[in-house]
């Protein structure tokens, strides 16, 4: 094969139809794409046990002999996904690195969030067959859209700076551009292949092939948070969408004090908000859009905008006691069993915490935060969603005084 690069990489996100464009580029001769690679819960796919002779702790304990072992053949072009919750370790590595071919496959967000949360509510990530297709309507919920939003568009707004930065090309592909034979072609010529394709994979098939708002449960609270918040035209589908403000639906608000309060993931309790109110009477304002935050600017000039932080350790442990030590419907299950299986870490099942010597408790603590799972933003991004303490408040305030002062 005549190609310039060593290997490529396709950057994408979930439910942006990376398997299929997988499933096209492996279509070409002398090309293997291999899955996820670096995906933090398996190397490559979900069933397979190793890759190149490494499992899923030789590969976190050194990613880059895994990617020596891709890019060894000289006479297959080897690659695979990247996605955002992936080893950011391997991330500058790729983007400081010419010889890797980048393909950067994006999609419209309210198809990818819409998307997302039927196939959490199927089971069904891949169809090879229309007949056995699960059907299900996704419901919308404005705080986990906004969530999933800001950081879908950090992780492109990212890449196309990086790309640009570094003085590099890349192949920018649409999910709408996936059905047309002449832009995998072109990506084939793009990686240096001669071959042309002559029509594409029939192996799988459109999940969810219907309009957005036939998908929703509830179309009409979708419609309204989306008009409600400007997204300069997120209907159309552009490879990256433009950049979006701060969370104002987070924003908390006094309106008597004039106290507006932006809050930091895992840092607001319920102390700070009792301090917010004047009285008991006074009713805290919540769920603001865009809208409603400039309104209530307006009617309160000269307000005072705070925010809470907390120290760097004390927030590390009350996410650890509330995601991961105390095993409940608040706990991060899948976290917690690779903790268990691919770092050695014996948590506690439900029972009696406070029983846990101190010694015991700092060891588990610290293998949580210094173990290569540390480094996963698939963590990260179910921690933005922790406001509050909504464990045991007794539990996890011993517990954290326990450890911090031993």
């Amino acid at each position: 094969m005549n190609s310039k690069y060593d290997y490529f990489v396709i950057f994408a996100d979930m439910r942006t139809g990376s398997n299929f464009l997988e499933n096209n580029i492996n279509q070409f001769d002398g090309v293997e794409c291999l899955g996820e690679v670096f995906n933090p819960a398996f190397v490559g796919f979900p069933n397979q046990e190793n890759l190149y002779g490494f499992d899923v702790g030789q590969r976190d304990n050194d990613p880059f002999a895994l990617l020596e072992k891709i890019k060894t053949p000289a006479s297959t072009l080897r690659g695979f996904r990247y996605f955002n919750d992936h080893d950011p370790r391997m991330y500058d590595t790729f983007m400081a690195d010419p010889k890797c071919a980048k393909i950067i496959l994006s999609r419209n967000p309210v198809d990818c969030y819409v998307s997302l949360k039927i196939a959490e509510k199927t089971g069904q990530w891949k169809l090879t067959n229309a007949t056995k297709r699960n059907e299900a309507l996704a419901d919308f919920d404005a705080e986990s859209f906004n969530a999933f939003l800001d950081e879908h568009l950090a992780y492109y707004q990212r890449l196309a700076r990086d790309i640009q930065v570094s003085g590099q090309s890349a192949f920018f592909v649409n999910y709408n551009d996936l059905r047309d034979v002449d832009i995998i072609n072109g990506i084939g010529r793009f990686l240096g292949i001669g071959q042309t394709l002559e029509k594409l994979s029939q192996t799988l098939k459109p999940q969810n092939p219907q309009a957005v708002i036939e998908k929703v449960k509830n179309p009409e609270d979708m419609a309204l948070h989306l008009a409600n918040h400007d997204y300069f035209g997120v209907a159309q589908n552009p490879n990256f969408e433009p950049t979006r403000h701060v969370s104002i639906p987070s924003f908390v608000a006094n309106s008597p004090s004039k106290i507006l309060l932006m809050p930091v993931p895992s840092s607001v309790n319920e102390t700070v908000l009792n301090w917010m109110r004047s009285s008991d009477e006074d009713e805290l304002i919540t769920g603001f859009t865009q809208k409603t935050f400039r309104e209530w600017q307006q009617a309160n000039r000269g307000y005072k905008s705070i925010t809470v932080v907390r120290h760097p350790l004390k927030r590390a442990f009350h996410a650890f006691c509330e995601r991961i030590l105390f095993e409940s419907e608040k706990s991060f299950p899948r976290f917690r069993n690779k903790l268990a299986k691919d770092y050695g870490l014996n948590l506690p099942k439900n029972g009696q915490i406070l029983d846990i010597p101190v010694d015991d408790l700092r060891h588990l603590f610290s293998g949580f935060s210094k173990g290569k799972f540390a480094w996963s933003n698939t963590f990260a991004r179910r921690w933005k969603l922790v406001q509050s303490a909504s464990y045991n408040q007794r539990d996890g305030a011993n517990c954290a005084a326990r450890f911090c002062h031993s």
